[in-house]
Parts: C-alpha cells; sequence; structure tokens
C-alpha cells in the first residue's frame, strides 16, 4: 500500500479517502528508503483500500468489496519482509481464497 500510494496517479483515490496529505511523507520516506516509516504511514490505507487480518476476516473484507470494484488483486508484501515471510503470507493467500 505505502509503495502505490507514492505515485502520483494513484493521488485521486488517497483524496477520495482523505489521504491526500498522505503521498508527501510516503514519498520522502521511499527517497530516504525508509520503509517503517513508509508502512507507520501507509497504515491507515490498509483498513479502507486492502483486505487484511485473519483469513476469515479478509474473506469478509473482499466480500465487501462486490460491486464496489472492477476486480481485487490478492497479494502480500514483498517490500521489507523476508523471503520466507513472503512465501508463507503467498501461501496463506491460496489457502484462504482457493476455490
Amino acid at each position: 500500500m505505502a509503495f502505490y500510494a507514492t505515485t502520483r496517479t494513484y493521488a485521486p483515490v488517497l483524496a477520495m479517502h482523505g489521504f491526500e496529505d498522505r503521498q508527501g511523507p510516503l514519498r520522502k520516506a521511499f527517497a530516504q528508503g525508509d520503509m517503517a516509516a513508509m508502512a507507520e504511514i501507509a497504515l491507515p490505507l490498509a483498513d479502507v483500500l486492502a483486505a487484511a487480518g485473519t483469513p476469515e476476516e479478509a474473506r469478509r473484507r473482499v466480500n465487501e468489496f462486490e460491486g464496489v470494484a472492477d476486480r481485487v488483486i490478492l497479494g502480500g508484501a514483498w517490500v521489507g519482509t523476508s523471503p520466507q515471510r513472503a512465501r508463507e503470507s503467498y501461501e496463506l493467500l491460496l489457502e484462504t481464497f482457493a476455490r
């Protein structure tokens, strides 16, 4: 979420949800390579723009996008996490959403 929010083309989406004040600080933190600051700045975006939590919470949240979003992209963090943690996250996504 933090990385995507640094992209200028996402400014209208951020503004629509009241997060227009986050893009500048996120861009600055990204330029400085401060991934911890990026995560902290972007954390509130997850509750609005993403599905996070336990598998049950994530499934419920994804269902809330029905009729609102054209598509839902499933993925986990790949920046600032270990390869092992990224793999575990990917496997959990498969378990949670495979049907």
